[in-house]
């Protein structure tokens, strides 16, 4: 009998110590479940941070970035068409060239930008004047269909930019109806008018840049808002603003003179110094040469100096004309690359002539003086 309490109360214990270890699994079970639980919630909200996070992406880069989804006649396929960037000066940066063979009458471009840009559309190859299209464009997608193989007729939508520009722009700065200075009054009132336009740095840089005085510019350039800060006539504006405005140190720059022998623009510090641009293939420079003559005959390297840099490609040409307009009183520098002079790039010069007067420690204190102003000027300044 006492054997069988043992044996019941054995089987007691081990009933209860079996159900203690199914409590404790049950409540192991339901700590995974809750910490399971827990994972995928914050996995989830990381998820849906992580997806928010690369939708954000790609929205950013497609405001990087112009897309253009092009139609033309399908007799052109297998044909290449290019879309180039244009820069408003000479330079040397590389062509940002882009091509796309035309496949069943449709072509594509993907191409990086954050503003405002001018870009051309032709076929490669072919440099014809009228087989073109020049195009003003915002980033975004935008799609053009030609309606014939010249280029010339086409139709644009979701970048209306351009149709702003030739709508509005365009009639009112016709030189054949309105002088330039009616035409630089025009354009700053709209400049005024729209002062949030991502058009206004085009104008600035491509008409009045060279037009009105740099203290006009440097309140137009004011007005533009953050959003329009950027990309390439922005920039433009800026390097000029900063570096080729009356009152700056002009920019160093060394050039070979007619001896081949290097010429340092800082060397000449201590003397009002008048760096001029020219060519001996530039009428209206060849007119301005006896002013500069007659102001070198009076001042002689006292306390004046001229730096001629000739935008000349033939050294036969270059030397030529110094020795016939009588040039030889003053130093003369080139690259002898033309239009790629390293200085003319480098200062921005879309025309000649050009000069900058500095004083004795390389500031500039008058720019463009044409004529009898060099004299005046240096009349003034000078005891």
């Amino acid at each position: 009998m006492l054997n069988c309490l043992v044996i019941l109360c054995n089987l007691e214990i081990k009933l209860l110590n079996n159900i203690c270890g199914l409590i404790f699994f049950h409540i192991t079970l339901l700590n995974y479940c809750l910490f399971v639980r827990g994972i995928m919630k914050i996995f989830k909200q990381f998820f849906f941070i992580g997806v928010i996070s690369i939708l954000s992406s790609f929205a950013v880069k497609a405001q990087d970035s112009l897309i253009i989804i092009g139609k033309i006649d399908k007799r052109l396929d297998e044909k290449i068409i290019t879309m180039e960037k244009v820069y408003p000066f000479p330079n040397t940066l590389p062509t940002t060239k882009t091509e796309c063979i035309i496949k069943d009458g449709k072509f594509f471009f993907s191409i990086p930008a954050t503003a405002l840009e001018q870009y051309h559309i032709r076929f490669k190859n072919d440099h014809s004047p009228n087989d073109f299209v020049s195009l003003l464009l915002l980033p975004k997608k935008t799609e053009i269909e030609f309606l014939d193989s010249s280029l010339v007729n086409y139709t644009l939508v979701g970048n209306n930019i351009n149709g702003l520009y030739n709508n509005s722009i365009l009639p009112i700065t016709n030189r054949r109806e309105f002088t330039q200075e009616e035409v630089n009054r025009a354009l700053t009132t709209w400049v005024e008018n729209h002062v949030d336009s991502p058009l206004n740095t085009y104008m600035m840089v491509t008409t009045l840049l060279n037009n009105v005085s740099d203290d006009e510019i440097s309140r137009l350039f004011n007005l533009i808002p953050d959003a329009n800060r950027k990309g390439t006539y922005f920039n433009e504006l800026k390097f000029i603003k900063e570096n080729l405005y009356v009152g700056k140190i002009l920019p160093d720059f060394v050039q070979a003179d007619t001896s081949g022998i290097p010429i340092k623009l800082s060397d000449f510090r201590g003397k009002y110094i008048l760096v001029d641009f020219w060519a001996s293939w530039c009428k209206p420079c060849r007119a301005e040469n006896p002013h500069l003559v007659a102001a070198m005959k009076k001042y002689d390297h006292k306390k004046f100096d001229i730096i001629s840099v000739s935008l000349d490609s033939k050294k036969s040409d270059w030397l030529e004309a110094i020795s016939k307009d009588g040039l030889q009183n003053w130093t003369h520098v080139s690259d002898l690359k033309g239009w790629n002079n390293g200085v003319s790039i480098y200062y921005k010069l879309i025309a000649i002539p050009r000069n900058f007067l500095l004083d004795p420690s390389g500031k500039i204190i008058a720019k463009n003086l044409r004529g009898q102003d060099v004299l005046d000027m240096l009349n003034k300044i000078i005891d």
